[in-house]
């Protein structure tokens, strides 16, 4: 039941749909909401980094998390859902171009997933928040 749902097409037509709607509206939004990580993050205030605008809303409670962790765990889903497909298509009976753009996916994903986060120098913490919206567009983007 679980597999038929993730292999639906009208479902799968209504995720790309609400991704394509959600852009715009996460565009627009940032330029408000300040949503730093990685080098744009100050220790001592982490809210500083500025976007287009000068209107900021910053968050009251600032809910950090390990900065390995953090990119570790938003990007793993894109992995697990190429596990979940390849137990359900092996990559031998898939057409060369999609195997071929299935492994530069796959490579891409394993460096984000499993080289990028620890080869980060003692790097700040990210906000939960961050992470989180991270994956959440991963699980998705990697289901797609």
């Amino acid at each position: 039941m679980v597999e038929a749902f993730f292999l639906n097409p009208a479902i799968h037509s209504y995720a790309a749909m609400f991704m394509l709607a959600l852009a715009p509206i996460t565009f627009l939004s940032l330029q408000y909401i300040s949503a730093p990580y990685g080098k744009f993050v100050n220790n001592k205030k982490p809210y500083t980094h500025k976007p287009i605008t000068t209107t900021t809303i910053k968050p009251k409670n600032q809910n950090l998390i390990n900065a390995r962790l953090a990119w570790f765990c938003m990007e793993c889903p894109n992995l697990l859902w190429c596990i979940f497909f390849l137990n359900r298509t092996p990559i031998s009976s898939m057409s060369s171009q999609s195997a071929l753009l299935l492994l530069m996916f796959m490579g891409h994903y394993i460096n984000r997933t499993l080289v990028f986060p620890f080869r980060l120098k003692a790097s700040s913490p990210m906000p939960l928040h961050v992470m989180l919206c991270a994956l959440f567009f991963c699980t998705i983007n990697g289901w797609l």
